[in-house]
């Protein structure tokens, strides 16, 4: 019976594996600041567990089945003094010589400066730049995993000169115009002085499972395993 109860842990293991990678993680974030007050609400929450923070309070909340199973609120305590340890007192010029003398056995400086002079190479710097494309692409495509659900922001800002403030909100404008988004996106300038207020609220999923294919394409990139091989050999 021993064998069923193995196959049962392991089939049990295989399962959440594939639950975890399947089954989206959601994010849901709420912040404000105006007068100078900072709210953050954040919470995380996956199948049948929600992990919840609250700023103001520093309060940590964990639920199982919307039952609250964890409630760690740090707000009010004073941390308990540790007792400071003397430092040992040791001979200065005795420890300045062991360590001249590690330094000269491992040849440090020179190994040193010769992995940096082969890493700085003409044909190092090749490989290096080499990288710069996939890893680009890369970054992109893990961008496009996450999943905005809803967004909105309300943003009120302004800066020191109110000229500046103008060339900022140019900008902005038409960076929002030419993205065709269904999020709600406002950038409100004030021209009466350095600030800055929002009103925030996003939602957002995510996939594990979505990562594995940029990922394996990435590793698998020819250019990619002759940069990455070319400064290992360096």
């Amino acid at each position: 019976m021993v064998w069923l109860l193995v196959v049962g842990i392991i089939l049990f293991i295989i399962l959440l594996a594939v639950a975890v990678l399947i089954i989206p993680i959601k994010f849901h974030t709420v912040s404000s600041k105006s007068n100078e007050i900072l709210h953050i609400n954040l919470a995380i929450s996956w199948l049948i567990l929600k992990i919840k923070y609250t700023l103001k309070d520093n309060q940590i909340e964990i639920f199982f089945f919307n039952r609250r199973i964890v409630d760690l609120i740090s707000k009010g305590k004073t941390p308990e003094k540790k007792k400071i340890k003397e430092p040992k007192v040791t001979k200065p010029a005795a420890k300045k010589s062991r360590i001249n003398s590690f330094i000269k056995k491992y040849h440090i400086p020179s190994r040193a400066l010769n992995k940096t002079k082969r890493l700085v190479s003409p044909d190092n710097i090749g490989h290096i730049t080499g990288l710069v494309g996939p890893m680009r692409k890369l970054s992109g495509e893990m961008v496009n995993t996450i999943e905005f659900r809803h967004l909105k922001i309300d943003t009120i800002y302004g800066l020191d000169d109110p000229s500046h403030t103008g060339i900022t909100a140019g900008f902005f404008y038409a960076v929002l115009g030419s993205c065709k988004t269904r999020h709600q996106i406002r950038f409100t300038p004030d021209f009466t002085g350095p600030m800055l207020d929002w009103d925030m609220m996003a939602q957002v999923t995510f996939t594990p499972i979505k990562i594995f294919p940029p990922v394996i394409r990435f590793s698998t990139n020819r250019q990619v395993i002759r940069s990455i091989w070319g400064i290992i050999r360096c």
